[in-house]
C-alpha cells in the first residue's frame, strides 16, 4: 500500500484582518490582508500587497507553496521510510565581511581570499573525510 501526504482545504486556516498600509477611510472599514496557515506543519504566508482580499489571498497561497512543497515532499519520504533532506543544504558558508570560510559540518574556519586561491582546498577535503569517517564509526556503534 503506498502512502501519500495529501493537502485539503480544512488543512488551511485563512485569516483576515486589516491592512498596515495607509488606504484612508476604506482601509480602516475593510480586511483586505490574508494570513493562511497550512495547520500541520504551522507553516504561514500572508499577503496585504493589495487593495482587494482575493488578490491578496492568491497571493498567500502562491507564497505558502513555495515554503510548503519541500515540506510535504520531506513528509512523503518520512511515510516511505526514508531519510528527509536537511534543511540546511549549505555545504560551506563564505563570509565576506570576516574574509572567513566556515564548513559547515565540520566546522573547519579558513581565510576567504588564500581559499578562493585554492591554498586551503585540501584542509577542507580533509576534514571531509575525517568527518564522514567519524559519522560511519557513530552508526556502527549504535548498530
Amino acid at each position: 500500500m503506498e502512502k501519500e501526504v495529501l493537502t485539503e482545504k480544512k488543512d488551511f486556516r485563512v485569516d483576515t484582518y486589516r491592512s498596515s498600509k495607509s488606504g484612508g477611510q476604506r482601509g480602516d472599514k475593510v480586511e483586505t490582508a490574508v494570513r493562511i496557515t497550512h495547520i500541520r506543519s504551522g507553516l504561514s504566508a500572508s499577503s496585504e500587497a493589495e487593495r482587494y482580499q482575493h488578490l491578496n489571498k492568491i497571493f498567500a497561497f502562491e507564497s505558502l507553496s513555495k515554503k510548503l512543497i519541500p515540506w510535504l515532499l520531506n513528509e512523503k519520504k518520512k511515510l516511505e521510510g526514508g531519510k528527509p533532506e536537511r534543511k540546511d543544504e549549505e555545504v560551506r558558508v563564505y563570509n565576506w565581511r570576516r574574509g572567513t570560510v566556515k564548513d559547515s559540518e565540520t566546522g573547519l574556519v579558513r581565510p576567504l581570499k588564500k581559499t578562493l586561491d585554492g591554498n586551503y582546498l585540501s584542509d577542507f577535503i580533509d576534514a571531509r573525510l575525517k568527518y564522514a569517517l567519524q559519522e560511519e564509526a557513530k552508526k556502527r556503534k549504535k548498530v
